[in-house]
């Protein structure tokens, strides 16, 4: 499996050749240019070939506006691209695997979470080297659960510092990432200052090192908003409620940020995650979704109805300099949030918004 491996990431690097020097991203043209010279050069089964070619175009795909100003390189322990015809499953406890000394059939070891779900398998994997052992990773394609009348909507607010807040008033971390992220950006310009001086400084190992901190922020901020938007999507299941949201799109360019710090904090931040955690796991679960237009969700009071940017005191404060109302500013929003969201449904309460506040 890691001659296999190794082979699949210097046909890559071949095939990256040829589609930056002919500026070719499509898989049916870059098959015709190279398809005859790699399976003369490489010895290695010809769908193997298929999807290197798939992948090397995917990446190439994924530059855009940069697409052609630098050259793609796969390590040679790169993960690889399975199909229907590379891996097929024997049961629940063995896998066969085409490599370049023809078929294995290896036991296998699932995790919990997909042990449940393995009767939903698709046919592509990736075969992946790591610390000296194997794993697959698999693609699983869940039915939607049934859509359950609600009783009502769950407002979130998106958020730095608190990751996200309910109009129930729960709270949902962010502190904990916005240090990590701290913490990380303090990292890489450590290593950037090593790398802008070159004389006497490991510059490869660097840039290793660079590619490693990034790759742990992502994932810890990843793992962080999978439990979160478990949270929210199982409460809002549990009490039969619908889940609001903001639409975030241009929220960079609505939103201003005082500070180096908190001007980071803003631009670097996947706002889009959170949401798309939660939709594709309410989908799961059967729990509605709605977004809202986020127009003022914060500076309006949901007792009075008021509007006002003096109502929102600081990031946090709330106080409404009409009805002197006072609440955490996040909280405020999403309680705002749940009311669009139910005007957007026909669930109106029969109080209007104050009846929300808990």
């Amino acid at each position: 499996m890691l001659e296999t491996i190794e082979l699949v990431n210097q046909v890559r690097n071949y095939l990256s050749e040829v589609a930056f020097k002919e500026k070719v991203a499509n898989k049916v043209k870059l098959q015709k240019l190279s398809y005859k010279d790699i399976r003369e050069k490489f010895s290695i089964p010809a769908q193997h070939v298929v999807r290197a070619i798939a992948s090397v175009c995917n990446a190439y795909k994924s530059k855009k506006k940069d697409r052609w100003k630098e050259k793609i390189e796969f390590r040679p322990h790169a993960s690889i691209d399975l199909d229907q015809r590379l891996v097929s499953f024997k049961g629940i406890d063995r896998v066969s695997i085409n490599t370049v000394r023809g078929r294995l059939t290896i036991p296998v070891v699932w995790g919990e979470y997909f042990r449940e779900r393995v009767a939903f398998r698709r046919g592509h994997s990736k075969l992946i080297y790591k610390d000296g052992e194997f794993y697959i990773a698999v693609v699983v394609e869940l039915p939607e659960g049934a859509v359950e009348p609600t009783g009502g909507c769950l407002g979130i607010d998106a958020g730095i510092k608190n990751m996200a807040v309910d109009s129930f008033g729960n709270f949902y971390g962010g502190e904990e990432i916005v240090k990590k992220r701290l913490h990380y950006r303090e990292k890489r310009r450590e290593l950037q200052k090593k790398l802008a001086q070159k004389e006497g400084k490991d510059t490869r190992s660097a840039r290793r090192a660079l590619k490693r901190i990034r790759r742990k922020e992502r994932n810890f901020v990843r793992s962080k908003s999978h439990e979160v938007a478990k949270d929210i999507v199982l409460f809002a299941k549990a009490l039969s409620l619908a889940i609001a949201m903001e639409n975030l799109k241009g929220i960079r360019e609505r939103i201003t940020a005082k500070g180096k710090q908190n001007h980071y904090l803003l631009h670097s931040w996947n706002f889009r995650l959170l949401q798309g955690l939660i939709s594709y796991k309410a989908k799961f679960y059967g729990v509605p979704i709605v977004f809202i237009e986020p127009q003022n969700t914060s500076r309006t009071c949901p007792v009075c109805g008021h509007v006002s940017k003096n109502n929102r005191k600081t990031q946090e404060k709330f106080k409404c300099e009409f009805c002197g109302f006072e609440e955490h500013a996040d909280f405020v929003a999403s309680v705002n949030i749940s009311f669009k969201g139910l005007q957007s449904t026909s669930l109106m309460p029969p109080r209007g918004a104050s009846s929300l506040i808990h």
